[in-house]
């Protein structure tokens, strides 16, 4: 390595010193006497020895962050967890989700999710990128094996939508150290007219030691296998012993998959057993359903089944989220035979502290997961999962017999006499249904409904019938705000008899009842 070396690979120097540093003689601006090449070359390692250790060098790079980004990121130049540590970044109106997950090789496999509901233009990422490593105290970058930047080809993502690209260091920087590192790169908002907005972001990830990568490569292929798998059934049982609001309840989750078709369902017991309440949720046919049953085991009847629009597959993965963090972040494993135990030690994660955590594997002779624990010791967190030898045929088979066809039973005249009480928006004419409509059923009945309605946003939606007074009722709501509800009454020939709408409570309002919910 001669003088121009050592100069480039400080970065900070002034290129007007590089071709001189491989000259004899170093000239001042003012021209007094030269400075020969060993005095040059020793102060060059002595200012190296200062700012470049083991591959690490202090740079300083324009980021871009606003105050108010350093105040949010300040946290997370103190966390090395990938997984916990995945940061939103914000570039005006965009908001920008970035994260690697866990590389198996030199290969980075990077994800953006991107969200706007105001931005216009695309993003662009790249071209250079840059590696920073974990000291102790601090990420410092690290040297590109010739000191030249890691130049990557350009990204450009739309502002709304999910990413996915890969980075290969090897050839920049050879094989890491095992370590926690985070990944560099600049984005710019491209506007469609106007100057681009630009900021530095960041997505961490883990080198592991020799001694624990193969259990943890072990450990995410069998997770993948088992999430990826064409059917699986889980049954799960969670707790928060040390919550104050929660501690004294545990809950018991069954997840059925078949294809792309899901069932869950859920009770929650007190301590001693007592059943409290459940829930499920059923995804067929593109379909979802919001279900209860009354009782710790589900059944071809739910007892309640409102149809919504926003069950997608991870809907039902929903406890495995402990699980699936030790994929990205790992301090130590032990292993007994079938058994092997994946450990994270105790850490800061935006100035919340953490104990150690633990998950617990237990391996068929196949190398697939039989079960599953998750031990936070520090909160008393518990997750015990355990992988059921379902047939294919018999996990179709229970999805299948879910009824959510047949309408729900109810009380018209109840319900009117609870109208009566409440004080209910009611519309009571001036209907779209006017003409009678033969062979109603529980499809035609809700496209009624629907032309009916005072919203067009609404996604979840029940619908009942009275065989006494040969009524049916339709009720819609949203799932991203509880409050607003409707519903609709209709004769068994399709004409509307009632639009209720149940108002927005005002501020230190109590939130009206459902008709059937008042006593």
């Amino acid at each position: 390595m001669n003088g121009k070396d050592l100069l480039i690979g400080l970065g900070s120097i002034s290129p007007k010193y590089y071709d001189e540093a491989e000259n004899d003689t170093l000239v001042s601006e003012t021209r007094h006497r030269p400075l020969r090449r060993p005095l040059l070359i020793a102060a060059i390692i002595a200012l190296t020895a200062l700012l470049v250790g083991c591959g690490v060098m202090v740079v300083t790079r324009m980021l871009n962050w606003t105050p108010e980004m350093e105040e949010y990121l300040a946290p997370y130049n103190e966390e090395t967890s990938p997984g916990a540590v995945a940061r939103d970044w914000y570039i005006e109106d965009v908001d920008i989700h970035l994260s690697i997950d866990q590389p198996e090789t030199s290969v980075l496999p990077i994800s953006a999710e991107t969200r706007t509901a105001e931005a216009e233009g695309t993003l662009e990422v790249g071209t250079e990128y840059w590696i920073e490593k974990w000291d102790g105290t601090a990420y410092q970058e690290i040297h590109t094996l010739d000191g030249n930047p890691w130049i990557v080809p350009v990204q450009t993502l739309d502002c709304n939508g999910e990413f996915s690209w890969a980075a290969d260091y090897a050839e920049s920087y050879g094989q890491l150290e095992p370590g926690h590192y985070r990944l560099g790169m600049m984005i710019a908002l491209v506007p469609p007219t106007g100057e681009k907005t630009e900021m530095g972001c960041y997505a961490k990830f883990q080198v592991y030691t020799k001694d624990i990568k193969p259990y943890v490569d072990a450990y995410v292929n069998a997770f993948n296998e088992l999430l990826n798998g064409d059917t699986f059934h889980i049954r799960v049982r969670e707790q928060y012993s040390k919550d104050t609001m929660a501690g004294d309840q545990y809950t018991v989750t069954e997840v059925w998959k078949a294809g792309q078709d899901y069932f869950q369902h859920w009770a929650t017991y007190y301590l001693d057993d007592t059943f409290r309440w459940d829930g499920g949720d059923l995804l067929r046919n593109g379909n979802g359903h919001a279900l209860t049953f009354g009782s710790t085991e589900a059944s071809t009847h739910p007892a309640t089944v409102k149809n919504v629009q926003y069950l997608e597959p991870f809907n039902f993965t929903l406890h495995l989220g402990e699980f699936d963090f030790f994929k990205t972040g790992v301090d130590s494993v032990t292993a007994d035979g079938n058994t092997v135990i994946l450990i994270k030690e105790e850490e800061y994660v935006t100035d919340v502290h953490f104990g150690v955590r633990k998950v617990e594997v237990e391996y068929a002779e196949t190398g697939n997961i039989t079960r599953l624990s998750f031990v936070d010791e520090e909160s008393g967190h518990t997750i015990a999962i355990e992988v059921l030898e379902d047939s294919p045929e018999e996990i179709r088979s229970l999805i299948d017999s879910i009824d959510v066809i047949s309408p729900q039973g109810f009380s018209y005249a109840k319900e009117m006499e609870a109208l009566a009480q409440l004080s209910y928006e009611k519309i009571e004419s001036g209907f779209q249904n006017t003409a009678s409509v033969s062979n109603v059923n529980r499809d035609t009945v809700l496209e009624l409904a629907k032309a009916e309605c005072t919203r067009s946003d609404y996604n979840v939606y029940s619908i009942s019938y009275d065989q006494d007074s040969k009524m049916w009722k339709v009720e819609f709501g949203i799932s991203w705000d509880s409050y607003y509800y409707e519903v609709i009454y209709m004769n068994n020939n399709g004409l509307t008899q009632l639009v209720a709408t149940r108002p927005y409570p005002e501020a230190g309002e109590d939130l009206l009842p459902k008709p059937s919910e008042y006593t």
